[in-house]
């Protein structure tokens, strides 16, 4: 028998399968065969491409095959016959910025939200199987979408003792997600099967390795050797087990200011930190840190945004709450956030009023992370790693972290660099994408004003280019539309309860909708909104007609497996995706007497988020009569 929780989840997983019309609205799909595009062209734009150049006013960038074929002044560079024109006139020109941190989680609405944002590239950390499926469905070219970079997930394991020392080591960092500890309690992990596991995911195309919190040495260094020979970069956390210098003298690429700060300012014993934050360590160890990192070709991935994220929340929940873009983040995210009993930011280390001064320490020590590397030369890459911290949003935060690097000494010139070329670099593209030249990838960003004046203008967009395909701002926003739309949903149906003498079950159904006759609930006029959430029960031996009846209903076909199947009390149900021009999710039960059967038609832009807050709760609650 499932748990609650394990059964919602399993739920949600099954149902966020039928969201393939919700996701081609917010995510669309190529518009022509990579052949079959016709050239286009960015008029009378100043170009900003990062090739030591300042900018390059009055341009025209042209665009053929999705590479860029040509970079000259207005009435120099010739315009082919049919070429889409896109007027740049008081634009900036840049290159497609790239998130180096950044969790996809299997969505494509993570990715609608990059590009949104002007993200063309992603690094996908913690790299999935859905992932890797999206990686290649767009590289193939049969979904217009971020060029994701892959990084598989190896997570180590601790003997018990030292998993209780790890847990009360990582108590204190304000970063420490304890589900992550109790999901990855009990399993074991030994060199070789990690190697498998690097084996495997080049096989699959990885494009790197992630190593996550609790890989002890022995692990770590399988994985590193293994990767080697496959030419894949590891980075990713620092377990007390490794120690930061071995880490870095490895080769592998530290990610995160909290993955350094323990060995900068604490003291400890047997890796427990007995004092924390102390600036005169940090004064006395930074500059060492410095050298081996310049020593191993160390380029650092400090995610310092979500360090502010972290202080802004202790400092003033309310705000951070308030925050306009959470109506991209799934409602139960967002409550959970808010709720200080769920919040797992308080869990390990309190409220604001618990840590009094503890966010301006975090952001003192952020700053001087940031100046002290880059001073030192050491190649800094841009990632948000939102989702990390109460308050984050994915695409959204990537400017925030550019923001910081610039308030820490960078110019507005290297910030953005840290976001394209540099990121490049670290996986061998540079010479694809990340700069403004002719003959790499057309990944661009047209901003309205000038990003190396303030650099907060990366917020700015007009429009994005994504392989020489042109989405301008109205068609972006009407893809962030549809999210908060889709979320929207979820917030506005209550659920109440229900029962169906004639029937035989009782339940819950959505407050407000019309039962056309027992068992079929309608939101409004079917022939308007054709959304319906169906209960019916019938004779065990009648169960194929109980299903047939509903497909005949809506003209739908069911073929292949269930995409899903769990227990709930006494009834075992499967989820079935049937394919018709209306959106349609079946969850089917049967005892030894009685065949049951919830299903929810909606349209495919709405499917999912109605899956969550109707159809879940519909079956979760769904109780035959004895």
């Amino acid at each position: 028998m499932r748990t609650e929780r394990e059964r919602t989840m399993t739920m949600h997983a099954a149902m966020a399968m039928a969201m393939a019309g919700v996701l081609a609205a917010v995510l669309p799909g190529p518009v022509f065969g990579e052949d079959a595009r016709p050239p286009s062209a960015i008029v009378d734009v100043d170009v900003v491409p990062l090739t030591g150049q300042g900018v390059l006013e009055a341009q025209t960038v042209l665009v053929e095959d999705g590479r860029i074929s040509d970079i000259g002044p207005v009435d120099e560079v010739v315009i082919p016959d049919g070429a889409e024109i896109i007027d740049g006139a008081g634009g900036y020109l840049i290159p497609g910025l790239t998130d180096g941190h950044f969790h996809v989680d299997g969505d494509p609405t993570n990715l609608a939200l990059a590009l949104a944002n002007g993200q063309t590239t992603v690094t996908a950390f913690n790299a999935s199987p859905e992932d890797m499926a999206l990686a290649a469905e767009i590289a193939a070219g049969e979904r217009l979408g971020p060029r994701i970079i892959t990084g598989p997930n190896v997570t180590g394991l601790l003997p018990i003792a030292e998993y209780a020392v790890e847990r009360v080591a990582r108590a204190a960092s304000p970063l420490f997600d304890t589900g992550l500890l109790l999901d990855q309690a009990g399993v074991t992990l030994d060199p070789e099967s990690a190697r498998d596991i690097v084996r495997a995911a080049g096989a699959a195309g990885a494009d790197f390795i992630k190593i996550n919190v609790f890989v002890n040495r022995e692990v770590f260094d399988a994985v590193v050797e293994e990767a080697g020979e496959l030419g894949l970069p590891v980075q990713g956390h620092v377990s007390s087990q490794i120690g930061l210098e071995h880490f870095i003298e490895s080769g592998a690429f530290v990610h995160h200011w909290s993955e350094v700060e323990p060995y900068l300012s604490s003291t400890d014993i047997q890796g427990i930190p007995v004092q924390r934050w102390n600036p005169d360590l940090v004064d006395e160890k930074l500059p060492g840190l410095i050298d081996l990192m310049k020593a191993h070709g160390q380029a650092f991935t400090p995610t310092v945004v979500i360090g502010a994220q972290v202080a802004r929340i202790l400092e003033d929940h309310d705000a951070v709450m308030a925050r306009p873009e959470l109506r991209y983040i799934h409602p139960a995210t967002v409550r959970a956030w808010d709720d200080p009993a769920t919040n797992l930011l308080y869990a390990n280390i309190g409220t604001g009023a618990d840590n009094p001064g503890l966010g301006e320490t975090i952001t003192a020590f952020d700053e001087r992370l940031i100046r002290d590397l880059h001073a030192a030369g050491i190649p800094l890459v841009a990632g948000s790693d939102s989702g990390a911290s109460p308050g984050s949003v994915k695409g959204f935060d990537l400017a925030e972290e550019l923001e910081l690097f610039v308030d820490s000494g960078l110019t507005p010139e290297e910030a953005l660099e840290s976001a394209t070329l540099v990121t490049a670099t670290v996986y061998g593209q540079q010479d694809e994408w990340g700069t403004i030249e002719v003959g790499k990838e057309a990944d661009l960003v047209l901003l309205g004003s000038d990003p190396l004046a303030d650099i907060s203008n990366v917020r700015d967009i007009r429009g994005v280019m994504l392989g020489g395909a042109w989405l301008p701002q109205a068609e972006l926003q009407a893809m962030l539309d549809e999210i908060s739309a889709s979320f929207e949903a979820l917030v506005t149906v209550q659920m109440e309860p229900y029962a169906s003498v004639d029937l035989g079950f009782s339940g819950l159904a959505p407050a407000g909708w019309t039962e056309l006759k027992p068992g079929v609930l309608t939101r409004s006029d079917p022939a308007a909104d054709p959304t319906y959430l169906i209960q019916l029960a019938a004779p065990a031996e009648a169960a194929q007609d109980l299903l047939g009846g509903v497909l005949a209903e809506f003209g739908a076909v069911a073929e292949g497996d269930p995409v899903d199947r769990f227990e709930l009390g006494a009834l075992t149900w499967e989820v079935l995706m049937p394919e018709g021009d209306l959106g349609l999710v079946v969850a089917l039960a049967a005892s030894d007497e009685m065949a049951y059967l919830v299903a929810l038609a909606a349209r495919p832009d709405e499917l999912e988020a109605l899956s969550a807050s109707v159809l879940q709760p519909a079956v979760g609650a769904f109780t035959p009569e004895s």
